[in-house]
């Protein structure tokens, strides 16, 4: 039996060193691939080439918005802010790494 496989057409996700990201771009190499840097600097080599998005805020500040989903605010939803204020037309994919952190 033929397996169906829709390709997105983006993929977001946040990047710390970028290891998410590289592998990303091994699983979907034709999409276009974008990451939301939220904590040291990156570099194009660290992300597999996708197009980097500074987040504003240091990593110790919250995003300023909630996904519809479970996220850390630290993390996460400071890509998903990013991601729903610039992302293209077509399928979005966008990889959410973990919840809130529970004290």
């Amino acid at each position: 039996a033929a397996s169906l496989r829709i390709e997105p057409d983006e993929v977001w996700c946040a990047a710390g060193s970028g290891v998410l990201a590289r592998g990303l771009a091994r699983a979907w190499p034709n999409a276009r691939r974008h990451v939301v840097q939220v904590g040291r600097a990156l570099n194009a080599a660290d992300v597999a080439g996708a197009t980097i998005h500074d987040y504003p805020l240091p990593f110790g500040r919250e995003a300023r918005i909630r996904p519809p989903f479970p996220s850390d605010p630290h993390y996460d939803a400071k890509a998903w802010e990013r991601c729903a204020a610039r992302k293209g037309p077509g399928r979005v994919l966008f990889w959410n790494v973990a919840g809130p952190a529970r004290p």
